[in-house]
Formats: C-alpha cells, sequence, structure tokens
C-alpha cells in the first residue's frame, strides 16, 4: 500500500525507527518473562508462569516510565456515563460467552473432529486446590485477578499489542497481524500445559485481544472477563 492510499485512508505510516523501537519494546519484556520462568523452573520455585508474568509487566512498566507515559494510555479507564457503563458489561458478558462456548464447545469439537487427544483439563496443575479454601482464596487473589487477570491483559492486550501493530506497519492489516501475533504468543506462554493448553490459550487471547479493541482498547472490561472466568474454573477445582 502507497503512502498516498494510506494517508487517503487516515492511517498514519510508520517510520522505521518506530518499528525498531516497537521490536525492542517487545523483545525486552518477553526477555524478562522467559528470563524469569526459566530462572525460577532452574530454582525449582512454583508458579513459574505467574512469576514470569509479573515480571513482564514490570518491564513493561518500566517502559511507560522512560517514555513518561502510562497504563492509563493504554486502555486503563474506568466508565463514565450510562452509555459507557452498559457497553462495559456488555464487553464482559460478550467475552465470557466467547471463551466459554470456544473452551466448552469449539476446541472440543475440532480435537475429536481431527481425532486428537483434548487434555484432561488446563487446570491439572491446581488440582491441589481441592477442598483447600484458604488455598483458593489466595489463588483467587493473587493469581486469577492479580496476574492474569491484571498481569496477562495489562502484558499482552494493554502493552504488547499495540507494539506489533507498530512493528507491523499502523496498517489495518498489521492491526489484524498483531491481534494475532499476541495470541499466539499468550499461548505459547502456556506452554506447559501441553499442545491442546497451547491452542485453548491461545484462542483465549484472540478473543481478548479483539475484546480490547472492540472496546476501543480498553482495558478493565477484559481484566474483569478474565478474572471472572479464571475465578469460576479455579472454584470448579475446588470441589
Amino acid at each position: 500500500m502507497s503512502q498516498e492510499k494510506i494517508a487517503d485512508q487516515g492511517i498514519r505510516p510508520v517510520s522505521s525507527r518506530s518499528r525498531a523501537v516497537a521490536l525492542i519494546e517487545i523483545l525486552l519484556p518477553v526477555a524478562a518473562f522467559l528470563a524469569a520462568r526459566w530462572g525460577a523452573q532452574a530454582l525449582g520455585l512454583p508458579l513459574a508462569g505467574s512469576i514470569a508474568v509479573v515480571c513482564g509487566v514490570l518491564a513493561a512498566t518500566l517502559i511507560l516510565a522512560v517514555r513518561r507515559t502510562g497504563w492509563g494510555q493504554a486502555g486503563m479507564r474506568l466508565p463514565t456515563g450510562v452509555w459507557s457503563w452498559l457497553k462495559f458489561g456488555g464487553l464482559i458478558i460478550a467475552t465470557m460467552a466467547a471463551i466459554v462456548g470456544t473452551v466448552m464447545v469449539v476446541l472440543p469439537a475440532v480435537a475429536q473432529g481431527l481425532r486428537v487427544p483434548a487434555a484432561e483439563g488446563a487446570l491439572d496443575p491446581f488440582a491441589y486446590l481441592e477442598n483447600n479454601l484458604p488455598l483458593l482464596i489466595a489463588f483467587l487473589v493473587f493469581i486469577a485477578w492479580g496476574v492474569a487477570g491484571f498481569g496477562e491483559e495489562m502484558l499482552f492486550r494493554g502493552f504488547l499489542l499495540g507494539r506489533f501493530e507498530t512493528l507491523f506497519g499502523g496498517t489495518r492489516i498489521a492491526l489484524v497481524l498483531a491481534v494475532l501475533a499476541q495470541a499466539a504468543l499468550f499461548g505459547l506462554g502456556h506452554a506447559s500445559q501441553g499442545l491442546y493448553g497451547i491452542v485453548q490459550t491461545g484462542s483465549i487471547g484472540l478473543i481478548m485481544g479483539i475484546a480490547y479493541l472492540a472496546g476501543g482498547r480498553w482495558l478493565w472490561p477484559v481484566i474483569i472477563a478474565h478474572g471472572l472466568v479464571d475465578t469460576i474454573s479455579l472454584v470448579q477445582e475446588y470441589g
């Protein structure tokens, strides 16, 4: 697409320097994520994935601080007005419905059609939550909401999606590629859950990315939807 056509469509062309900066800003939190994960696993620490997410968010926050900006510009804003609240609630409900439908119906049906054995459950590592109420509460607060709801949405949707969009050129096609890229990265970040877990979480990342954009790059609805879905899943593990 020529720069003239890009300008005619209201899309601002992205310079090579901006793309290079975007690449660096993608690599830094990803490197922090991987280093923390591998380090935690090497030390035999539990919840290596959660530690990795926290380190990735800290790296992204540092980048935003250097840029003299913050998470507010990434979509950490509350609803204002009746219509905004209605949109807020609608996005949460639609996102949760899409995730539940994909995880409970679509993916198992596809796996069965392809004769691919579905995982017994991405939450098997949390089976020890059964009948352990104090541990369940701790996981709900720190994992379902702190790490997954806030951390993963801030890192993958609020930070990385926009950087991928810039890296790919800032066009409409670039935005589509950015949504796919962050979803793929999100799925690979759950590689410990096996191939089915990667596909499942990647699909969730795709839904979250679409919901984030559908809300006008609004983080709060996807944060709450993510937190609620994980809350329901962990409560099911409790028994």
